[in-house]
């Protein structure tokens, strides 16, 4: 008796496992690209929720500033000539390999967190097949939909 695996039993396993890989890795890219998405829209949300309370802690006005690569939220001087100044940053939906269009590329929050162009402003989130959007309103409330 001899130990061991025949020719045909090693080609039938890599056979199995072929297949088995071909029919994975779409649902691993497709699942992938679905966290991906999910993620960005959370960071996002958390991002301009962020904003928003500044906003009302600091009592002041918050220029929120939207892009692929950084999230920008700046606290306005109202002043002609002074700059305003940067207070909380953080990477775009493009670190996650994540694309992003959005309706209004920046919006502003007043110091009681009602927002200024804040209106219906749409941001949609993509990658692959996966898309996810959310929107916020005048009173500063962020909405997703699926």
């Amino acid at each position: 008796m001899t130990k061991g695996f025949t020719t045909l039993e090693v080609v039938a396993t890599l056979t199995i496992l072929a297949i088995l890989t071909a029919i994975s890795i779409p649902t691993y890219r497709t699942l992938s690209d679905q966290i991906a998405v999910k993620q960005a829209v959370h960071e996002t949300s958390v991002f301009i929720q962020r904003s928003r309370l500044a906003a009302v802690l600091n009592s002041s006005m918050i220029r929120v500033v939207f892009g692929k690569d950084q999230l920008e939220a700046y606290e306005e001087s109202g002043h002609p000539g002074v700059a305003d100044r940067l207070i909380i940053t953080q990477p775009g939906s493009a670190s996650r390999g994540v694309d992003m269009t959005v309706s209004r590329s920046e919006i502003r929050f007043q110091p009681s967190g009602l927002g200024w162009g804040a209106g219906n402003t749409k941001l949609v989130f993509w990658r692959g097949r996966a898309r996810d959007s959310i929107s916020t309103s005048i009173l500063g409330r962020v909405r997703r939909f699926h």
